[in-house]
């Protein structure tokens, strides 16, 4: 945005940027992830800043020229997308190394040298990397939402299965008034209420019907079957976490 100032002149202002974050905490591949969320932002289709950050060779002249371009354009909050990646990595035994000093260091420079707000997406193994293992990071954190946490929502869960049975093929169809307690919990425990599993085990309820009989009546039972015949593996998975509550340590385990 330009800010046009009441004496003359503007300033120009990038709001935000989404960094994607580069695996095994790569800071060469992190500044020029950062130079090329600039050109997307400016509308750039030549990546002009990446060039710029990805020209020169020493990661001190690569960290000067990225803190130089988030104050030229007075960007309010970068986002660093998939943090967990960055801050960690693998050696020959391809166990999981934690880089995390380093890599924290490198984004506390930015805000300070700038004054630059910072928020982090990730997985839970990120949150424990960075709040968990570290006690003085804790005084650096914000608000922290939890993405998952509709997932234990039970009536965002009923509304999804609501607009779910507004699209189906077979000649049985499902109705809110089969939406039963039974079914809603086949449904939950398959998926754990997260969205993108709900719709693909949805379909798959679909697809099975139509290429067995039509004329099948969806049911606790045959949910579960769907699910351990097309998510085998991710059913195993689940059977780990608790139902009833997200336990976010095994999460961390099973990421």
């Amino acid at each position: 945005i330009i800010h046009r100032l009441k004496g003359g002149g503007e300033i120009y202002q990038i709001l935000y940027l989404i960094v994607q974050c580069p695996p095994n905490g790569n800071m060469s591949a992190f500044y020029s992830n950062i130079g090329k969320a600039v050109d997307t932002a400016i509308g750039y289709t030549y990546p002009a800043f990446q060039k710029r950050i990805d020209k020169v060779h020493s990661l001190g002249e690569k960290l000067n020229i990225v803190i130089n371009i988030i104050e030229r354009f007075n960007i309010g909050l970068i986002l660093f997308d998939e943090i967990q990646m960055f801050l960690t990595s693998k050696n020959s035994g391809n166990r999981k190394v934690n880089v995390k000093t380093e890599s924290f260091q490198v984004i506390t420079t930015i805000m300070n040298s700038t004054g630059v707000s910072i928020g982090v997406i990730g997985t839970e193994i990120a949150y424990r990397l960075i709040f968990e293992d570290q006690i003085h990071q804790n005084r650096r954190l914000g608000k922290t939402i939890y993405a998952d946490s509709y997932c234990s929502n039970q009536t965002t869960f009923m509304r999804i299965l609501n607009s779910l049975i507004e699209y189906q093929w077979t000649d049985v169809k499902i109705t809110k008034e089969d939406l039963t307690p039974d079914l809603l919990k086949a449904f939950m425990d398959c998926t754990h209420g997260i969205i993108d599993l709900v719709i693909g085990l949805y379909s798959a309820i679909q697809h099975e019907a139509l290429i067995t009989d039509r004329k099948t009546k969806i049911n606790d039972s045959f949910v579960r079957k769907v699910a351990k015949k097309y998510y085998p593996n991710l059913m195993k998975t689940i059977d780990g976490i608790d139902a009833s509550e997200y336990d976010r340590t095994r999460l961390a385990e099973i990421e």
